[in-house]
């Protein structure tokens, strides 16, 4: 049986590559329509868009453009630091409070919270209940169900504080790069934040993250000690020291991609670590992904298995899960380039040749042994044409036009 050749139309993350090695990869700068090239969110919403918040803006990507969408309350300070999706809507940190972009209607309005600070961490608690961190106005809960909020100062941080984490039991944690009390837990019956004991046998140690894996164990990304594991009884273990590796500095993120891999993002670029086995790797070593820069803010993996990479210098990248199992064709994509893309019809001939009707563009022939597409008699007339039909007739090809 002949080579059947299929070619999938990807509606929602149809991605111009380079092929690097075995993997599929694209880098989104500024010169792809990024108002800033430090990326320091990326989450994805229920529909597949990708949002990126950058120093100079609120954007989003749906596999080929990118879209800022400015954020009139901010005026000429379109500063993003914080991004979480929940349902129709996205809420948005930024250095004067929270905004919030409701999907269907793409208004951005403001929280009613007396934030005039920079917003470090949006999260989501069990209750429905949005948790924001700040940098100098300690800890805010909002209830978008009736408009209440209560604020927890933090004054032993002077009000800074890194990140809010909502662990699977529903416990509240704190944590920050300041003060000597590092790590917090919400004690429920008295609503308030209370210092966790921590024991720890190094000089110091301050966090700017913190991520529950999916055994349930709680990771620190510290500043200068590396990634740390925390019992619940505030024991620290220190699992990958900068010291002996020389990586690890500056955690900025943590990410589980796998059980067997935990991405660290930091100021060494991405380290994979293994935490039962205690190895790690930089994803930068690997020649397939040898372009990830140092610096890296935040690591997401998409639903389609595809990882993103938010750094400091280099934008965005992006790394396919499907190698090189999908070709991608446009009207502009030069020598693999379609006549129109609004696509109706395929047809294969006994040649194994692939017949393309298009609504825009007429009629194409794919070559799958040259991967190229294939001039035809006749073929300048044919693309001027609407072609929604086609039909094999045995060596003969029947062609429907309007």
């Amino acid at each position: 049986m002949r080579r059947l050749v299929s070619l999938t139309l990807v509606l929602v993350l149809q991605l111009p590559y380079v092929a690097r090695s075995t993997s599929l990869y694209r880098n989104i700068t500024m010169d792809d329509g990024l108002p800033a090239n430090t990326v320091r969110n990326i989450v994805q919403d229920s529909c597949g868009f990708i949002w990126l918040g950058t120093d100079n803006g609120l954007c989003r990507y749906d596999g080929t453009h990118v879209r800022v969408f400015p954020i009139a309350g901010l005026g000429m300070n379109q500063y993003v630091s914080a991004l979480l999706a929940v349902g129709n809507g996205l809420y948005i940190g930024t250095e004067q409070g929270v905004f919030c972009l409701d999907f269907p209607s793409q208004a951005i309005s403001r929280l009613p919270l007396d934030i005039h600070s920079t917003v470090s961490n949006l999260s989501i608690d069990k209750g429905g209940n949005l948790w924001v961190s700040t940098l100098q106005q300690g800890v805010w809960r909002f209830n978008p169900r009736d408009g209440t909020c209560k604020s927890f100062p933090f004054g032993e941080s002077k009000g800074a504080v890194s990140q809010v984490l909502v662990d699977s039991d529903n416990r509240i944690w704190s944590i920050t790069n300041w003060g000597s009390k590092p790590v917090q837990r919400l004690n429920k019956v008295r609503d308030q934040f209370e210092p966790v004991n921590l024991k720890f046998d190094g000089s110091g140690f301050h966090s700017l993250c913190m991520m529950q894996s999916k055994d349930g164990a709680l990771w620190l990304g510290s500043w200068e000690e590396g990634l740390l594991r925390m019992t619940d009884n505030g024991e620290l273990k220190q699992m990958l020291s900068p010291t002996l590796t020389k990586v690890g500095t500056h955690i900025h993120s943590l990410y589980e991609l796998s059980p067997a891999c935990i991405c660290i993002a930091c100021d060494d670029g991405v380290i994979c670590f293994n935490p039962h086995t205690g190895e790690w790797h930089r994803l930068q070593d690997s020649p397939a992904t040898s372009f990830v820069d140092r610096f890296a803010y935040s690591v997401m993996r998409d639903t389609e298995g595809g990882l993103w990479v938010g750094t400091f210098y280099g934008g965005v990248h992006y790394l396919s899960p499907f190698s090189n199992r999908f070709d991608a064709f446009s009207a502009d994509g030069g020598r693999k380039a379609l006549t129109g893309n609004v696509i109706s019809r395929f047809c294969e001939d006994r040649q194994g040749r692939v017949w393309i009707a298009s609504d825009d563009g007429g009629l194409i022939c794919y070559h799958p042994q040259e991967r190229a597409f294939t001039s035809y008699p006749h073929q300048a007339v044919l693309c001027r044409l609407n072609v929604p039909p086609l039909c094999m007739d045995g060596d003969d090809l029947c062609i429907g036009n309007y």
